[in-house]
């Protein structure tokens, strides 16, 4: 364990290699117990086949990349926005861990959430269209 003036913490699980860097906290035992959980669990997600998603990839099924104890599972919630002066009721896709409950978006589900502003933006200039033609 190699220790700095910050109270942060690198702990490195030796038959592996497992390395992590630790110092949310200013203590130095919070840091270290910290450290310590999150190599026995991605020691204990690796034992299950789990892997640790990239932040580009659909993450829905694997490993929380925050905790790294609990599974992503896919999430809808439907917003009121206004577009263009238009309200629309968009959806907004996220993913939420079965463990640590932190709600996180992956490169899919914000390219999908994009992609739903975009359609609603040019379905809000097709009706703006349409009543000015009507006039």
């Amino acid at each position: 364990m190699i220790m700095n003036e910050r109270a942060g913490v690198k702990i490195t699980h030796l038959a592996t290699n497992e390395t992590i860097v630790v110092g949310t906290t200013r203590s130095m035992v919070k840091n270290k117990a910290l450290g310590i959980a999150v190599i026995k669990a991605r020691l204990n997600a690796a034992n299950e086949g789990l892997i640790k998603p990239e932040m580009d990839e659909d993450t829905v099924g694997t490993i929380c990349p925050i905790c790294e104890e609990g599974i992503l599972t896919e999430k809808v919630e439907y917003t009121n926005n206004t577009v263009n002066g238009e309200l629309f009721e968009l959806p907004i896709l996220f993913s939420v861990c079965s463990f640590c409950e932190c709600e996180q978006a992956d490169g899919f589900q914000i390219n999908k959430n994009v992609e739903f502003r975009r359609t609603a933006a040019q379905m809000a200039l097709d009706l703006i269209k349409n009543k000015e033609k009507k006039k």
